[in-house]
């Protein structure tokens, strides 16, 4: 009977090693998803902000590239008034060069 009772206090021993573990693990299980939610987080706020920079710096882009094409529109009409004849002429150009190009004659 004293192996038995040896057996028991083992068996007892790995069920009590078992448990520990199990809470252990359950302990490290919660801090990993802890630790993925706060980098989650902190990705979803950087990305945000990058989103919101690389907005403003597209808007700001766009902003400039209105006020080229403007003025570039403004160059256009005071040349053609200037000079009409010479518009029509390379607008003619322009268009034989573009027919050759897509193969009409």
């Amino acid at each position: 009977m004293k192996g038995n009772g040896y057996v028991r206090d083992n068996i007892n021993s790995v069920r009590d090693e078992v448990e520990r573990l199990r809470n252990e693990f359950s302990s490290v299980s919660e801090n990993i998803l802890d630790i993925s939610r706060k980098a989650y987080e902190s990705g979803n706020k950087k990305l945000g902000r990058e989103a919101a920079r690389l907005h403003a710096e597209l808007g700001s882009g766009l902003k400039h590239a209105r006020r080229a094409g403007r003025a570039g529109i403004g160059t256009v009409e005071e040349r053609v008034v200037r000079k009409p004849f010479l518009s029509i002429l390379i607008a003619f150009i322009a268009g034989v060069l573009a027919g050759k190009l897509m193969g009409r004659e």
